[in-house]
């Protein structure tokens, strides 16, 4: 089947920040449904390797330092620091997103769960947007999650790459890639979970406002950040990640 499938660019609900209670049903039913097929498993075995390459660099008694935008409820963020945890690599990690009942909401996941001996998370109000804001280089790691789909302009999405280069050593984002079969296959999963109405509609839109391999190939170029790569993960999911040597 064709991947040819034209991108929109009209909101989801969880971009509206004054609907708490329905950002919180929305970002449930994500979690339980990625936590259930094995999503966030997905998604860090592509970051994995950037991260046994900062551990090896750094100092015995030094933390790696990540920073987290658009981290929503917290669910890869607890998945990542519980991997952390079992591998004995300490972490000093800044939890961040814009939606502030988000926040209250994620504070109780992540400092509940399991954080590895000599880690340390915080948990900050943050729009990405501002990382021009961020001291040079104040970070090894930045990551993100189904954060680049809601970046419409495709400037912006450059500029957006050029600021998390300037404060860190390395970046990861995992998105959908938008497709006729990530769409139908969407719409089909999320029936099939039972998941609310918000959900249903904000999983779909989100495919139709992602991005495909190509145009993220011809956005990276025009970055002029040589060390960033793409990665396919399966079934219609894709990464940027890429560490400065």
């Amino acid at each position: 089947m064709s991947t040819s499938l034209t991108r929109r660019f009209e909101k989801e609900y969880l971009d509206d920040l004054n609907s708490p209670e329905r950002y919180e049903k929305i970002l449930s039913d994500l979690v339980r449904v990625f936590t259930v097929i094995k999503r966030y498993e997905a998604a860090m075995s592509k970051l994995e390797p950037i991260v046994w390459q900062l551990a090896a660099r750094r100092k015995s008694n030094e933390p790696i330092r990540v920073l987290e935008v658009g981290g929503g409820l917290g669910g890869f963020t607890a998945h990542f620091l519980k991997w952390a945890a079992q591998r004995d690599i300490e972490l000093d990690y800044t939890f961040t997103d814009i939606n502030e009942h988000g926040l209250k909401l994620a504070k109780k996941r992540l400092l509940t769960g399991q954080i590895g001996k000599g880690s340390v998370i915080k948990i900050e109000k943050f729009d990405a947007r501002d990382l021009d804001k961020t001291a040079p280089q104040s970070f090894d790691l930045v990551i993100g999650l189904l954060l680049l789909h809601h970046i419409a302009d495709d400037e912006e999405v450059i500029k957006f790459f050029k600021k998390v280069d300037r404060v860190s050593t390395s970046l990861f984002f995992y998105d959908s890639e938008r497709s006729w079969r990530g769409l139908i296959g969407t719409w089909l999963a999320l029936r099939a979970f039972r998941v609310c109405k918000g959900l249903k509609h904000d999983g779909v839109l989100s495919f139709r406002r992602s991005y495909t391999i190509p145009e993220l190939i011809d956005l990276l170029e025009r970055t002029n950040l040589n060390y960033l790569e793409i990665g396919k993960i399966k079934p219609w999911e894709l990464c940027v990640r890429g560490i400065k040597q």
